[in-house]
């Protein structure tokens, strides 16, 4: 708990600095800092908690292999067809 505590602290110092910076410009600017420090706030905060993110190239592959297969199994019919 100390961990998230001293990262929100840090995360509020550095906000306070680095706004004022971004403070002037234009408001999608400032609205694309917003999202960006959220975002990466947010990762900290998981990497801090260990929670286990899964990769996307792993759900990708959840969802390809099945139509691959299937795609190989009729392929591998097609040919052997071909060879009688």
């Amino acid at each position: 708990m100390l961990k998230v505590i001293s990262l929100l602290v840090a995360a509020v110092i550095v906000f306070k600095i680095d706004y004022s910076s971004v403070k002037t410009g234009k408001k999608r600017e400032r609205r694309v800092y917003m999202a960006f420090f959220a975002i990466s706030l947010g990762l900290l905060m998981l990497h801090i908690l260990d929670v286990q993110i899964p990769y996307v190239v792993h759900g990708i592959g959840e969802i390809y292999h099945p139509i691959f297969e299937s795609f190989n199994q009729r392929l591998d019919q097609h040919q052997s067809y071909k060879m009688n």
